[in-house]
């Protein structure tokens, strides 16, 4: 596994939770009998930072994990998670067309379509990529491709 492939599957996992978390909170916030306005505005909140801090932090990450530059096309992805986290933050602030249910929900589909488009690059980037071994890797394994030595078969 090379460093890219870590940060791709990192990074899938890490908009899965944002999302299963984003779609979770109104609900489970309305069940706990909390305000409305609550309801709408911190799952909004709670889905919109995560989701601004990995596009901050992204392009190092990424090309710490290459060696090179992100290609353009990633930017297409990254700016699917700025509209999203854009649009999670103006409902969490009630701009401008109010705070809504309907609002977070496309935030949240924006975000979903982030991931999938991630995903897709991420495959398609895989065999492109230097191989970048984790620290340790290598060295597991070749132990595990070689035979151990005193073991006897059975029979």
């Amino acid at each position: 596994m090379s460093k890219y492939d870590v940060v791709l599957i990192r990074n899938i996992l890490y908009f899965g939770i944002i999302t299963i978390i984003g779609c979770l909170l109104p609900p489970l916030l309305r069940l706990l009998s909390a305000p409305p306005g609550l309801v709408v505005r911190l799952p909004s909140v709670a889905t919109a930072v995560p989701l601004l801090i990995f596009n901050l932090m992204y392009p190092r990450i990424r090309r710490e994990a290459t060696g090179k530059p992100m290609p353009k096309r990633v930017y297409i992805d990254l700016g699917l998670v700025y509209a999203a986290a854009a649009l999670l933050a103006a409902n969490a602030i009630g701009a401008p067309f109010g705070a809504s249910l309907a609002l977070h929900a496309v935030g949240i589909t924006t975000t979903l379509v982030a991931t999938f488009v991630a995903f897709l690059f991420g495959l398609d980037l895989l065999p492109t990529e230097p191989a970048r071994p984790v620290e340790g890797m290598n060295e597991q394994t070749q132990e595990q491709s070689q035979p151990r030595k005193g073991r006897r078969r059975a029979g």
